[in-house]
């Protein structure tokens, strides 16, 4: 389908990546790349392009979710969801505007809400 839209979902856990997998990709217009690590997702983005991530705030490994996020919103333009269950830190660490949260445990409307919301954001910026 030419109007696919790339959605990059950078999860560490297996389960929650394939679970947000499936979610995003119930709305037959989008296509998921998983990245279960900070240097994967930017590898992914740069190829990419996605206007959208769904980024878990606490990632394993030397770069945390709130770091990738930034960096792929400064550099890509992407626009981005965090998952977290650590809702207040998340949103102290990364105040801008246009930046979505979504609690876990999540609900699969909770997802497919804000990842509407980032693509409308998204759309109406670049209009």
């Amino acid at each position: 389908m030419d109007n696919e839209v790339n959605v990059l979902v950078v999860e560490d856990d297996p389960l929650i990546a394939a679970h947000l997998e499936a979610i995003v990709e119930s709305r037959h217009d989008r296509k998921v790349s998983i990245a279960a690590d900070a240097e994967t997702a930017l590898s992914l983005a740069e190829s990419l392009q996605p206007p959208v991530a769904i980024v878990d705030v606490r990632l394993k490994g030397a770069i945390d979710g709130l770091t990738v996020g930034r960096e792929l919103k400064e550099t890509f333009g992407t626009t981005l969801v965090f998952v977290t269950a650590h809702l207040d830190e998340a949103v102290r660490h990364f105040p801008e505007r246009g930046v979505l949260f979504v609690g876990k445990p999540f609900l699969d409307q909770d997802v497919l809400k804000a990842l509407d919301q980032a693509l409308e954001s998204r759309k109406a910026r670049h209009s």
